[in-house]
């Protein structure tokens, strides 16, 4: 019998600065999958992304409690839309939470 270990990813998905929520109670909308890592602050501009059917459908839906934080979201959009194309699955760019806490907590931590 082999003994195989799956590498584990321990990084952080979530941070204290926002927090991650179901679709409509968002301050901010990262695009998840496809043209991932592209943030929205404007509902609008994102609305056709999401079905409204509630299940968040893979992308990032954000509530920011203080203006500073969402900025500091908005800037990391090309670090974001980079980080993705190295993650992909089926040849579609992909964005997830921890990639964001991560990427967050480098730019921004002390």
């Amino acid at each position: 019998m082999n003994n195989l270990r799956q590498k584990q990813d321990f990084r952080p998905n979530s941070h204290p600065d926002f927090d991650f929520v179901r679709p409509g109670q968002e301050n901010i909308f990262i695009v998840g999958f496809g043209d991932a890592g592209k943030v929205f602050i404007d509902y609008d501009d994102y609305k056709h992304f999401s079905c409204g059917n509630g299940s968040g459908n893979g992308h990032l839906y954000i509530k920011c409690y203080e203006d500073g934080v969402l900025n500091r979201i908005k800037s990391l959009e090309p670090h974001l839309k980079e980080e993705a194309k190295m993650y992909y699955t089926t040849t579609v760019f992909h964005c997830t939470r921890k990639m964001l806490v991560e990427m967050y907590s480098n730019h921004y931590d002390a």
